[in-house]
């Protein structure tokens, strides 16, 4: 799965040429990060899909690993594991050996 990040301080934002792709919402908060159209956006723009203070990227994650995207405070955002989600679904599901593959899977991520 693709999701889009911003690598530089001073947050995610589109510019006003690709916000164009986006008659419809509100670019900075209501696009989800996987959203194809967005990931489409970006490769296909490269630089000029940046808001006036990011710089944005296109990385490959696991589908099947839940993630959280974390603002360091300056703008700069991280990928994470989102730890909870992956420990709520386990303990639902109580199989011994998922339990096995999914920590095995989340630790190559």
């Amino acid at each position: 799965m693709k999701i889009v990040i911003n690598r530089c301080c001073g947050g995610f934002g589109l510019s006003e040429e690709a916000r164009r792709f986006f008659p419809e919402s509100d670019c900075d908060r209501d696009i989800e990060r996987n959203d194809p159209e967005l990931i489409r956006v970006v490769e296909e723009m490269g630089e000029r899909a940046n808001g006036d203070f990011g710089s944005l990227c296109v990385v490959e994650w696991n589908e099947n690993v839940p993630y959280n995207i974390y603002d360091r405070g300056d703008g700069y955002e991280i990928i994470e594991v989102n730890y909870r989600a992956v420990l709520s679904a386990l303990l639902e599901n109580q199989d011994l050996s998922a339990i096995h593959a999914t920590i095995v899977e989340v630790l190559k991520s």
